[in-house]
């Protein structure tokens, strides 16, 4: 299956659409607001018995957790409004006064995207939350179906940027890397490109790619809200790295107890090998690479989450050179743990073969442009604040 065909699979069988007469209605939330699957179905059923033209996705969280649930509502002849905080009572009063009819409900409304204005409701950008943000990375959380590959592909040009890089050589599109000036979430903010130059430069026949999807940080939960609201960004950011550098096998470490960003990463990865977006033959080309996962039950521990990633390719490494696994202890003791990322780090950076990136990044490099087209791979440019 090409680019081409995977458009026109996804337009047949998927519900969004860009006709003038349907509306399409987001209910966002975190997968663990029990209060939001009660509210999808009263909504489905509200439009469906007053016979309304709407496509309704129920979405991951686009992180306003305090706001949450929220819906919001794009009518093609205006702007698209966002209600927060929504309950039975609101859900039944936007079907009635704005669905069935044309009053937004001013007193509910909480605000307005688009380029389309209401002269009553704020604009986002006219409110502190949204007007310093410039959403990048989560540009697709809370406006895409998490569960619905073809609604990524349609909403979000999704794969659109795999399907140009593979139309490049990699040289050229760590080129591209290199001239955007990405670099690395960590904080040393290492250059990425130099990062991935040197894999693909490196010797040996196996390359590898590892995604960290683990928050180090237990209340920041960004690996959670990508995993949970747009896990195929990650799987796209993830297999253009892998085709620059040359490499078949890429590992995703992720919290084990983030139990529904794992399910939906799962039903993510399911649907990308069905659309032939994973395994030999990608888009009906060469490039062969395959996503391995590994969860980690403490994500707090950050080292841990390395020295486990790290550990996983070093086993690999050693597997390719015909050694035997029992001659490593892969049991979850801190001091072997730090000695695997040792043994790791020391074959890293005389082989690098191997590279880390955060999900993050794999999510924020999607937008940016290439120089040599002019297309943008779903743009950062130079004091964007990236999320």
């Amino acid at each position: 299956m090409d680019f081409r065909q995977l458009i026109a699979t996804a337009e047949s069988v998927c519900d969004f659409s860009q006709d003038p007469e349907v509306v399409n209605i987001y209910l966002s939330s975190l997968a663990n607001n029990e209060a939001t699957s009660e509210l999808y179905i009263l909504l489905k059923e509200e439009c469906n018995h007053s016979g309304l033209k709407v496509n309704i996705f129920k979405t991951g969280s686009a992180g306003y957790y305090d706001l949450e649930p929220t819906v919001l509502v794009e009518k093609p002849a205006g702007p698209a409004v966002l209600y927060c905080n929504v309950n039975r009572g609101k859900i039944l009063a936007i079907v009635k006064d704005f669905l069935k009819g044309e009053n937004p409900g001013l007193d509910l409304a909480f605000c307005s995207f688009g380029d389309k204005k209401n002269d009553n409701i704020l604009r986002a950008g006219e409110l502190s939350l949204f007007k310093r943000q410039d959403r990048i990375a989560l540009r697709n959380c809370g406006c895409v179906d998490p569960l619905n590959v073809n609604h990524y592909i349609l909403r979000s040009s999704g794969y659109r940027g795999l399907s140009r890089c593979l139309s490049m050589r990699p040289d050229e599109v760590i080129d591209a890397l290199r001239k955007s000036g990405l670099r690395g979430r960590g904080g040393a903010g290492f250059n990425t490109a130099e990062k991935w130059q040197a894999c693909r430069e490196a010797g040996g026949s196996e390359k590898y790619v590892v995604c960290n999807a683990v928050d180090s940080d237990p209340q920041a939960l960004t690996a959670r809200l990508l995993l949970e609201g747009d896990p195929h960004s990650i799987i796209e950011g993830i297999l253009i790295a892998a085709y620059a550098v040359g490499a078949s096998h890429c590992l995703l470490v992720a919290a084990e107890e983030y139990r529904e960003a794992v399910a939906r990463l799962n039903t993510g990865l399911r649907q990308a090998r069905e659309y032939n977006l994973l395994g030999t033959g990608i888009l009906g080309t060469a490039f062969n690479t395959e996503i391995e996962q590994l969860f980690f039950q403490e994500p707090s521990v950050h080292k841990q989450t390395l020295a486990l990633s790290f550990g996983f390719v070093f086993r690999r490494i050693f597997q390719e050179i015909q050694w035997r696994k029992s001659m490593l202890p892969f049991r979850n003791h801190e001091t072997e743990d730090l000695l695997l990322m040792l043994l790791f780090l020391l074959y890293f950076y005389r082989e690098r073969r191997s590279f880390m990136n955060h999900c993050l990044f794999f999510a924020q490099f999607l937008q940016m442009q290439l120089p040599c087209t002019g297309f943008f791979l779903a743009t950062a440019s130079p004091g964007h604040n990236c999320i």
